[in-house]
């Protein structure tokens, strides 16, 4: 494999793969994204499920403790037998209408549980409004007036290393009513409502979830799994009030969060991605098949063109050097004989540069074509080239103007010049047969060989200037006059010059075309001109 084509082979195989191959990553992290979003909405939906269920068991106590102190007679016997009897209550409070606390009184007797409570509610009977309002009296001109806040409800503080817990009731006697729980009893209640420790099933579906209180302190857990020391929660809710000092913590297994839950449709993806890529190299290997049959074909057309060309280059030789003498043995005076060897020799001349030139572009096509610099003379190579050509000039009427500088003898490659000479003339010839006018002028710049050929034709358009230089280009038939030619002739003239480390150019001119050929061919010292 040329490393041309292989480098387009790999870029046709590889630019698709890359690009599917990042479609899929790209794929498979939006997936992946969004399992975990949707890993993290069942978590949470969990979280929230037991979130509702603490409200509503916190809800249902608070309804239960609203009904005792509504029964509630208020004198100290009684509030002290209530607590007693009820396990979740841990002391009684009642304020009157005016804001002075009933009870537990201030000026009897306290017993030790009442002395405990007053320690830890200092704060809420220092504070200049408690949390709730005294009601005032009632005016029934102004049904609202004195109003309280609130006919009852929850009231948290913290005292010791957690939350603890009041709930309150306003009386039609505009008295406040108020137990404060028992944490120990709350917290073994709630506990009671949740899941077992162990109630997932285990493997892929274990998790663990937290019950956090203030601190921070895992309350209750229950899951069967453990996850590493340090780790963070994927999830965590915090619950409604009464209860928004504690959270729930989720703590999912590697199973669970997600890395098993895409797995079918990271595989469909990637297998897709695969099957894309099979196929995008199925059809390179056949472009590439089919592209190295079209070049075998190509090849074994110019290999039997390249043989054909050789086959006819020794006869056509021949034929021009046996017509040549033929030419110099008929007598002058037989000018209709003359006439005919003429045009034998100019045809057989003209075929032999047609031959040169698809020989030359044979050797191009497999990187053979050079120059082999040699002692030589320039001026005397283009000179030989006008002398082939003069007859077929003058039978066409053309008008030659040579201004050929003598020369020294140089490094030149004399078979090279001429070839791109005759192709420059010839194409004068074909080409620019309306101008009936050829200049052809050398002169020697440094080093450098310098030959310009010039016409009176049509030109060639400013958008043709570089194009005409590319192989099997012709021009329209408006510009070309109806002349045949293979499109080479250019090409290979150019190619000729940077071998022999020169150039060809078409040079601006007001009416038909200018080539400026520049060769390198440095004089050769101690030589004669």
């Amino acid at each position: 494999m040329k490393p041309r084509l292989a480098i387009v082979f790999f870029a046709l195989v590889l630019a698709p793969l890359a690009a599917v191959a990042w479609l899929t990553i790209r794929n498979a992290e939006h997936e992946k994204k969004a399992l975990a979003e949707n890993v993290d909405a069942l978590l949470s939906a969990e979280l929230e499920a037991i979130s509702r269920q603490l409200s509503s068991s916190m809800e249902s106590r608070g309804q239960t403790i609203s009904r005792v102190l509504e029964g509630l007679k208020v004198d100290a016997g009684s509030i002290r037998d209530v607590v007693r009897k009820e396990p979740s209550i841990r002391a009684i409070f009642v304020v009157g209408p005016d804001g002075r606390l009933v009870h537990p009184p201030l000026d009897e007797p306290r017993n030790e549980g009442e002395e405990a409570f007053l320690r830890r509610t200092e704060h809420i009977w220092a504070a200049a409004e408690p949390f709730f309002r005294p009601l005032d009296r009632p005016d029934p001109k102004r049904p609202t007036a004195g109003t309280p806040r609130s006919r009852g409800g929850w009231y948290t503080w913290y005292w010791g290393r957690d939350v603890n817990f009041i709930y309150w009731r306003l009386d039609d006697e505009g008295r406040v009513r108020g137990a404060e729980l028992d944490r120990m009893a709350l917290l073994a209640g709630l506990v009671g409502e949740l899941p077992e420790t162990k109630q997932d099933g285990g493997g892929a579906r274990a998790r663990r979830i937290e019950l956090a209180g203030a601190d921070g302190a895992v309350i209750y857990a229950f899951g069967e799994y453990a996850p590493p020391e340090g780790a963070a929660p994927r999830v965590t809710k915090e619950l409604d009030a009464p209860l928004a000092a504690w959270r729930l913590r989720h703590f999912p297994s590697p199973g669970l969060e997600g890395r098993n839950l895409g797995r079918g449709a990271k595989l469909g993806t990637f297998a897709a991605a695969l099957a894309f890529a099979i196929l995008v190299v199925a059809l390179a290997i056949y472009v590439f098949r089919a592209a190295g049959a079209e070049a075998r074909e190509a090849r074994r057309r110019v290999t039997f063109v390249n043989q054909v060309s050789h086959e006819l280059k020794t006869p056509l030789t021949n034929i021009r050097m046996y017509a040549e003498l033929l030419e110099e043995a008929v007598d002058e005076e037989d000018a209709e004989p003359r006439r005919y060897l003429g045009v034998i020799v100019s045809e057989s001349q003209r075929l032999s540069r047609l031959i040169g030139n698809v020989l030359s572009m044979a050797r191009q096509q497999r990187n053979k074509l050079v120059v082999r610099p040699a002692k030589g003379r320039a001026d005397l190579a283009i000179a030989a080239v006008l002398d082939q050509f003069a007859p077929s000039l003058a039978g066409t009427g053309f008008e030659v103007e040579r201004e050929i500088a003598p020369d020294g003898t140089s490094l030149i490659d004399e078979d090279a010049l001429g070839q791109i000479v005759g192709n420059l003339v010839s194409n004068v010839e074909k080409y620019a047969a309306a101008g009936k006018w050829l200049s052809v002028r050398s002169r020697r710049d440094g080093e450098d060989f310098v030959v310009e050929v010039a016409d009176r034709g049509t030109g060639v358009p400013q958008s043709q200037r570089e194009r005409i230089f590319s192989p099997f280009v012709r021009l329209s038939e408006e510009i070309s006059e109806g002349a045949s030619g293979t499109g080479i002739g250019l090409t290979i003239a150019r190619e000729l010059a940077r071998l022999h480390g020169g150039e060809l150019e078409l040079q601006p001119s007001e009416t038909g075309a200018a080539f400026r050929l520049t060769l390198h061919a440095p004089l050769v010292t101690g030589e004669e001109t």
